[in-house]
């Protein structure tokens, strides 16, 4: 008969509410490439104005990852990383009912900021665990 430690549970479950978040902000990120299509169509731009597009929201998350890993430091991880998935949820609604390109930028860079949470702060409790 195998007992399991409360540590052994602990690691189990950040691991899964690691994998969880990261499908849902990998989600969010291959979200883009479906609704390309629709933007050009809704906004009648071409294929450089997509690129740029993904771009920014590609470029934001990244260059919030290292501010992201410091919010978490000062905040809480489980804290930021919630407030960072419901801000990428928030972009996405907000490009949803976006009226112009102005707003679907600004959407999207709202997205990236929340998408920048996940890997330094899913990747940190993965190695802790």
């Amino acid at each position: 008969m195998s007992t399991h430690s409360g540590k052994g549970h602990r690691a189990r479950r950040t691991l899964a509410i690691s994998g969880l978040a990261h499908a849902l902000h990998d989600g969010y990120t291959d979200l883009i490439y479906v609704l390309l299509p629709i933007w050009r169509t809704e906004f009648a731009v071409g294929y450089a104005t997509l690129a740029l597009l993904r771009g920014l929201y590609i470029g934001v998350m990244a260059a919030l990852q290292v501010p992201a890993g410091r919010l978490a430091e000062k905040f809480g991880s489980r804290f930021v990383l919630v407030c960072g998935t419901i801000l990428a949820a928030l972009g996405y609604a907000l490009a949803g009912v976006s009226g112009g390109i102005a707003g679907l930028c600004a959407a999207l860079a709202l997205a990236g900021a929340g998408s920048s949470v996940q890997h330094p702060i899913a990747s940190s409790a993965v190695s802790r665990a």
